[in-house]
């Protein structure tokens, strides 16, 4: 009994591991755009236009972390490695500078 108990246990933590990965490529855009949406409420641009910058802020943060971290037609594993070199080379090289 105690056997099956620690294998539901395990297996209920995997699940909400899985759950809290999955859930956190939707929780970024919906909070940069809600951040974008009270910030253009409280700036004047009205509901209609903080709706609209809403949905456009939380689009757009989306399809950038769908193309730098996505899989299929835009995995860009390759992009990012070369970044996080030449990034590497000009901190070395401001680093010797100073």
């Amino acid at each position: 009994m105690s056997l099956i108990g620690i294998l539901l246990t395990l297996a209920g933590l995997g699940f909400l591991c899985w759950l809290l990965f999955t859930l956190a490529i939707y929780a970024l855009p919906f909070f940069c755009s809600l951040w974008v949406g009270l910030a253009a409420y409280h700036s004047g641009a009205g509901i209609v236009g903080a709706f609209a910058l809403t949905l456009i802020a939380g689009i757009v943060v989306f399809a950038l972390g769908q193309f730098a971290f996505g899989d299929g037609a835009f995995a860009a594993s390759a992009r990012l490695h070369r970044l996080a070199l030449c990034s590497n080379r000009h901190l070395s090289q401001a680093i010797r500078r100073h």
